[in-house]
């Protein structure tokens, strides 16, 4: 028989869930999205693993990738980088995936963001969190994160300068967008936006390094 799905060991599971616990809590989670939306901005979170929640639904806003399927040996099923395990009896590889995406955008989220957000490493696809009430400054750790193609935090109510620690997000998009620009003159691919906010002061030469800036 099949393995339980939630009870799999997954990797980074601690970091996880304590990063996106942290983000539920320090942002009033429990009063993301409005009343007219179809499904609840914070539908299965912290119930079970992200990708999967308690119904088999990933948490709103996550998505998730399969690293599993395509493995023809135990060895490369069971690879520590993976959350997969190996069904002996009918030779395959199954888990649930890992998260690489969240999209929280529109969704509510009032508070400043927590030192735990440098735990959501595996976001290499993309973190958007724009247009929220997002306060405070921009924590140190977020250069932790391992974002490839969009980070967004626009239109929220974000101040003081940015990090250095940004330069250590060697895979970010082309453009990094600061100021307020009609979206209409933005290219099309990958970009950093923290337009629509208060930050002050100069882009850190070490995020210059790794985006055209806008």
């Amino acid at each position: 028989d099949h393995r339980d799905l939630h009870s799999f060991p997954t990797r980074r599971s601690s970091d996880l869930n304590e990063g996106l616990r942290a983000l539920y809590l320090a942002t009033g989670g429990e009063y993301w999205g409005s009343l007219d939306d179809d499904q609840p901005r914070n539908f299965g979170w912290l119930n079970g693993h992200p990708c999967i929640g308690l119904t088999g639904t990933p948490w709103y806003g996550v998505t998730c990738a399969s690293e599993c399927t395509g493995h023809t040996s135990e060895a490369a099923c069971t690879h520590l980088t993976t959350s997969c395990y190996w069904d002996s009896v009918t030779s395959k590889c199954y888990g649930p995936g890992d998260p690489v995406a969240l999209d929280l955008s529109s969704s509510n989220l009032d508070g400043t963001l927590p030192t735990e957000i440098g735990m959501l490493v595996f976001m290499r696809s993309g973190l958007n969190l724009g247009d929220n009430k997002l306060n405070g400054y921009l924590p140190t750790e977020f250069g932790e994160l391992g974002v490839s193609e969009d980070l967004r935090l626009g239109n929220n109510k974000i101040v003081g300068t940015l990090p250095t620690e940004l330069g250590k997000m060697t895979r970010l998009g082309y453009g990094a967008y600061l100021e307020d620009e009609d979206e209409d003159d933005r290219e099309d691919d990958a970009y950093f936006d923290l337009s629509q906010n208060k930050i002050g002061g100069t882009i850190p030469t070490e995020l210059g390094r790794q985006t055209s800036q806008r």
